[in-house]
């Protein structure tokens, strides 16, 4: 991008540096997104050159190598930057970039301005995440319909199904930061939940349906049937919580409310994949996997972990409450 040269007085009034004395700029440059101060002289007592660059349309310092500064209003009705983006697509009180994963450099889990989201599913350890869900669905796909397919068949089927869709609809948000990113990546992500909420519904009216011709002593033998209804229960309530807060806001007094409770939307969100995995993981007990299908345990727990493995990483820290 090209560089406009502004004098640094034009700027005194938004920039505030923790100084006790003169301000001075060697150097001044900027683009249409980005303030660059390089060799700014100050107090005696601080002497060493502070050079900073600053992203003017999000208000924010994305590097200072000593003293951090405060933007206080945004340049663009002086020098026609653009303004930033609008309060409604910020979360309240998390102004730090969303840039640092929990495992790895900032920007690791980054999309990339004006990437295709689809590029989010590999982004990084997604890849893993994939290779894992792959795998996990392949593996129970083929231990299905290697054997006679009966009604109980699609239980299994429908769940696996389920369980790779609500993999790629956590892989396709994780790395979304801007508002414009974080907008269609929450559309992608309801499209996948509401696809892996069919195949669920669908998966569980198997199970009910099988349940209700054999009697009502055929349920709770196991735990994974017990572990299925109360996940199946957390799933409902996170999809009611996590629809109504991005439809319908005001049912939490606002915007603001309602985004106030994303991280905790997040948080139980991990929570359940990792329920569902251990659901999965319990039922090579029951009888059906026993006589039938013949699943290994520590083949579900390798593509479990490797499901795993390829999403915590990408977990943007400021996104669950972290500070940075």
């Amino acid at each position: 991008l090209p560089t406009y040269p502004y004098p640094f007085t034009s700027f005194q009034p938004w920039l505030t540096l923790p100084t006790a004395g003169k301000q001075t700029a060697t150097t001044l440059c900027v683009t249409p997104l980005t303030l660059v101060l390089i060799d700014i002289e100050t107090h005696k007592h601080h002497s060493t050159p502070i050079s900073s660059i600053i992203d003017i349309a999000n208000r924010r310092i994305l590097h200072l190598n000593r003293n951090p500064g405060t933007i206080i209003e945004t340049m663009s009705s002086a020098t026609g930057l653009p303004e930033p983006p609008p309060s409604q697509d910020r979360e309240p009180g998390n102004d730090q970039n969303e840039l640092e994963p929990l495992l790895g450099r900032p920007g690791d889990a980054q999309q990339p301005p004006g990437q295709f989201i689809a590029r989010n599913l590999v982004l990084g350890t997604g890849i893993i995440a994939q290779f894992g869900a792959v795998i996990f669905v392949a593996m129970i796909w083929a231990a299905v319909l290697t054997k006679d397919v009966i009604l109980f068949s699609g239980h299994p089927l429908a769940q696996s199904l389920a369980i790779f869709t609500l993999t790629q609809s956590i892989l396709s948000l994780q790395p979304t930061h801007t508002p414009d990113q974080k907008r269609v990546g929450q559309r992608v992500h309801a499209v996948l939940n509401l696809l892996a909420f069919l195949f669920l519904v669908a998966g569980i009216t198997i199970i009910e349906y099988n349940k209700f011709r054999q009697g009502p002593g055929s349920h709770f033998h196991s735990v994974h049937g017990y572990l299925g209804v109360i996940v199946s229960v957390i799933l409902l309530l996170q999809y009611i919580v996590g629809f109504t807060m991005w439809a319908t806001p005001k049912l939490y007094g606002g915007e603001d409310k309602a985004k106030s409770i994303w991280k905790y939307h997040r948080w139980s969100g991990y929570v359940v994949l990792v329920l569902l995995l251990v659901t999965v993981a319990t039922a090579v007990d029951t009888p059906f996997n026993e006589n039938v299908l013949k699943l290994k345990l520590w083949a579900v727990i390798v593509t479990a972990l490797l499901i795993l493995v390829g999403i915590v990483p990408r977990v943007q820290k400021q996104k669950l409450g972290f500070s940075s």
